[in-house]
């Protein structure tokens, strides 16, 4: 008798690695809930090449940020109660924020959906900054009021603690004494902040080195130092040709809202050859919108012999990844057979199918 494999119930699985772990886990299921999976599964293996995710010896890697306790919090509610065994309880919420921060990660909208029900801000416990800090960080937006209220309403001042907690510190070690003038001239943002009036019977923040004005974790004293070279007037001025510099300049302008010094790094960041890999400049280029740097990053990538490598994803982030990958599986030939080995498509000009695809 002739067997058929059943449409429906005939189930291929994957294999992932987070961390050291692996997992196996049905393919429809990731597919059906997932947008991102679904595209990484629809690409063709390479030629001569075991796909990843077939075997244990190939597993697909997840990225660093994913952790071994938040995924199989998620597999708990993605797979079915009869396949699994148990569901994640509704209190607990350690649980159900791993599933928020996997969940908005892939964009799982019914699972980030359910999470939010899940979480309740009065339930949680944690103390009324670490809530603040999850809110803000996963756009909980039903906690952000309720955990600034709570914070106002305390009678502790805000402290280096909190502040670290909410992704506050100084500039690195470094204390700057800069023009309050000319902050507030260029950035909008500094300039609501200096227009808030002061707490009651405490110290003005930015008065003093004892008091400082505490600026975001992500600024770097190196990165502030290249914008005061560009914002102040005297003292030697940024090279033309310092891409780091100007990098530098271009994230903290479009960060505080600083229209003239971001308009100026732009100008001075040209696509530069023999400065990074193109896979570095592409993230930059994606991360900081230099529009004009991505046809030619994308460029470079469909160029080169290698494949988009596991490290080239982790710095590009999986959705890019895939999208280099559709650029340079467009290269067809003309009228030539198809022969395996080293690929040559270095005078190729991908400029059309790249502005269709990004």
């Amino acid at each position: 008798m002739a067997q058929f494999k059943d449409d429906e119930f005939y189930m291929t699985l994957v294999t992932l690695q987070v961390e050291d772990r692996l997992f196996r886990v049905p393919r429809r299921i990731l597919e059906a809930q997932c947008p991102v999976f679904k595209d990484m599964f629809s690409f063709p293996p390479p030629l001569d090449a075991e796909a990843e995710g077939s075997s244990d010896e190939h597993p697909i890697v997840l990225p660093e940020p994913v952790k071994v306790e938040d995924f199989k919090r998620l597999l708990k509610v993605l797979l079915p109660t009869s396949y699994y065994g148990t569901r994640l309880p509704k209190d607990d919420h350690d649980g159900w924020i791993s599933v928020l921060k996997l969940s908005k990660m892939w964009q799982i909208d019914e699972l980030h959906c359910a999470a939010l029900k899940n979480l309740k801000y009065s339930a949680v416990q944690k103390s009324a900054v670490e809530k603040l800090a999850l809110a803000l960080k996963y756009e909980i937006n039903d906690w952000i009021i309720a955990g600034v209220n709570e914070l106002a309403r305390r009678s502790e001042p805000i402290n280096v603690e909190d502040a670290r907690t909410l992704g506050l510190e100084t500039v690195e070690d470094c204390l700057f004494r800069v023009p309050r003038q000319t902050l507030e001239a260029q950035s909008p943002v500094f300039r609501n902040m200096f227009s808030m009036p002061p707490p009651p019977d405490v110290e003005v923040e930015g008065l003093s080195d004892e008091h400082p004005i505490v600026l975001p974790e992500p600024v770097k004293a190196r990165d502030f130092k290249r914008l005061l070279k560009v914002l102040l007037p005297t003292g030697p001025r940024l090279p033309k040709g310092d891409h780091d510099a100007w990098i530098s300049v271009l994230k903290l302008s479009r960060m505080w809202e600083m229209e003239e010094p971001y308009s100026l790094a732009l100008r001075n960041l040209k696509y530069p050859t023999g400065w990074k890999s193109a896979v570095e400049k592409l993230a930059l280029a994606l991360e900081h919108e230099i529009t004009d740097w991505i046809v030619p990053g994308v460029n470079e990538l469909a160029r080169r012999q290698e494949p988009i490598s596991v490290e080239d994803t982790q710095i590009l982030g999986l959705e890019t990844a895939l999208k280099v990958a559709a650029v340079r599986e467009s290269l067809v030939t003309d009228g030539f057979r198809l022969t395996a080995g080293c690929r040559t498509a270095a005078n190729v000009d991908f400029t059309p199918i790249i502005k269709e695809i990004f």
